[in-house]
């Protein structure tokens, strides 16, 4: 009776079985000759173990980096092989590995799981996860890989095309903490995906860099798809959300009074505040680096400039989480948030209107003062325009920074040559604030409405039409940016052209609280690096706070020494 022929798949696996197979009985490679073996076999998925022994180690006697980035390498590569065409070859572009925590040798055997993200025409990712017997993080890494397509016509067996769903998938809150494996399946898929939600997803550089800069997509409608019902109170229509003339009107009102000087002048106690909180961080030897830093930083500043007392602050950070989680489009929002967003508006009205009139009053040296004393050929701020201008600078500042803020210090634990690097060249802080800007966006995604019919990346829009703007894909664009998942504190601090960043928006909309932002974030860095402190993650993976415009963490502990 004749054998069912293997499939082309089939065949694969069989074939890496016996390339394995061979190598353990030969004695040859570099797996075998460090203990690797493999353990699980499947299409896309691959399963192996390392137990550690003293051929394996550092000069420290814990299991050497370079041993588990070739666990990881092997793993990641060999589920990749798993997922191309029958007769297909690869090879690796980049393999980038994030260490958590070091490992004894004390002959726990180390397991790692590895996954095909995704299979492209050109490339292939995949992702691998070490772990101890006790499930501990070790190591975590991805890979992309080039793939050389088999000579002759495909088969019906081989991999399916890139698929548009992993910009949503990246969306889902489990993919949160690394959703950019997932950007880079969406953005080779194709430049503009439609959702279920009836709203288009803009994945690439370009095509980003273009809506920001044509006046003909709206950001003063974008509520009515957005956000359908929302019950906005009182508050009053910020520039944020506003189209020419209106905005060219009131953000050239409100740019007299928050000038570069102003922002300037709060050096002295931006370094005085960021001293006293690294001291308190120190001196605990631990801390939650989001409640510790990450928030009170930038909202101390931002209110004090404002002119809240200290007194109201918690309130302040309290009606201005639950209002930056109502930035994300409704549908996503539960009935809570939605409500939670209504009273913290409320409450904002409330406290802004009395400190308004007060300041009318009584000016003080203070941003609302000064708010209310721009003129421009008799035009003046209404009092709902400083209301709405105060909400807008507390909320959209402050929540920005915690996010920057958080988000660059994990980025300079996950790659600490870089941060050694940072400690040897101090100067390289602004430049290094830019890239963390790029790299880790505290600013995932905008919106916007097409005003008119127009065209996008060959995509018809009619007129109404709406696009979320993916700056956390576009940033990682290797049609924008060199080797883009690679964290380069130097991209920014070289003489050659280099494609600015989205994360502060493009065009009329630019950020206006950007050179605050950059500021506090440049005393943070050069602070760390003045006091010489290493800075170790006591988690695994911090949890991600629902927000998925403002992304960042809910905690964030950090051992300092």
């Amino acid at each position: 009776m004749s054998e069912t022929p293997l499939t082309p798949r089939q065949r694969r696996l069989h074939e890496l079985k016996s390339l394995v197979d061979y190598g353990v009985e030969s004695g040859i490679g570099v797996g075998h000759s460090l203990g690797v073996l493999l353990e699980t076999l499947e299409e896309g998925r691959t399963v192996w173990t390392l137990k550690p022994s003293p051929a394996t180690a550092n000069a420290l006697y814990t299991v050497h980096g370079g041993v588990i980035a070739t666990l990881l390498d092997t793993a990641m590569g060999s589920a990749v092989y798993t997922a191309i065409a029958d007769g297909a070859l690869y090879t690796t572009l980049e393999l980038k590995v994030n260490f958590i925590r070091a490992v004894a040798l004390d002959g726990a055997q180390l397991t790692c799981e590895a996954k095909v993200v995704h299979v492209g025409k050109r490339t292939a990712t995949a992702e691998g996860r070490v772990t101890d017997p006790d499930g501990k993080l070790i190591a975590h890494g991805t890979t992309t890989c080039m793939v050389f397509p088999p000579d002759g016509p495909s088969t019906a067996d081989s991999p399916p095309p890139p698929n548009p769903g992993a910009a949503l998938d990246a969306l889902d809150p489990k993919h949160w903490p690394d959703p950019y494996p997932r950007y880079a399946v969406a953005r080779e898929a194709q430049p503009i995906i439609s959702t279920p939600l009836g709203v288009h997803l803009v994945t690439r550089y370009g095509d980003c860099a273009a809506v920001l800069q044509d006046n003909n997509w709206s950001h003063a409608h974008e509520a009515e798809l957005f956000h359908p019902g929302v019950e906005h109170v009182d508050l009053p229509t910020s520039f944020l959300w506003m189209d020419p003339p209106d905005h060219t009107r009131l953000r050239g009102l409100v740019s007299k009074a928050f000038t570069a000087k102003t922002i300037s002048a709060l050096r002295p106690r931006i370094e005085a505040l960021v001293k006293e909180l690294f001291d308190a961080m120190v001196t605990k030897g631990e801390a939650d680096v989001i409640t510790s830093l990450a928030y009170p930083l930038p909202l101390t500043i931002i209110a004090e400039l404002l002119g809240a007392p200290a007194r109201d602050h918690p309130d302040l950070q309290r009606w201005s989480r639950a209002l930056a989680r109502g930035f994300d489009p409704d549908p996503l929002l539960l009935p809570e948030e939605r409500d939670a967003r209504t009273q913290a508006a409320r409450e904002f009205v409330g406290y802004f209107r009395d400190l308004i009139r007060q300041r009318r009053a009584d000016p003080k040296d203070d941003l609302i003062s000064a708010l209310a004393a721009v003129e421009e050929k008799g035009d003046v701020l209404t009092e709902d325009e400083m209301l709405a201008t105060c909400v807008t600078l507390l909320v959209a500042g402050h929540e920005t920074s915690v996010n920057l803020v958080a988000n660059g210090l994990l980025a300079l634990i996950r790659n600490p040559g870089q941060y050694e690097l940072l400690r040897a060249q101090p100067d390289l802080a602004a430049p290094a604030v830019e890239e963390m800007l790029r790299y880790d966006s505290p600013v995932h995604m905008t919106t916007r409405l097409a005003h008119e019919p127009t065209t996008l990346a060959g995509h018809e829009f009619a007129a109404g039409d709406g696009v979320v703007l993916l700056f956390g894909s576009a940033n990682r664009d290797p049609g924008a940016f060199a080797e883009p998942d690679r964290f380069d504190i130097t991209r920014y601090a070289g003489s050659a052209p280099v494609n600015r960043h989205l994360t502060f928006s493009l065009g009329i909309h630019y950020c206006l609280g950007a050179p605050l932002a950059r500021l506090e974030m440049e005393v943070v860095l050069r602070e760390l690096v003045s006091r010489g402190l290493t800075m170790t993650m006591t988690t695994d993976e911090p949890p991600y706070r629902r927000n998925l415009v403002l992304r960042g963490m809910e905690h964030f502990p950090v051992r300092f020494s």
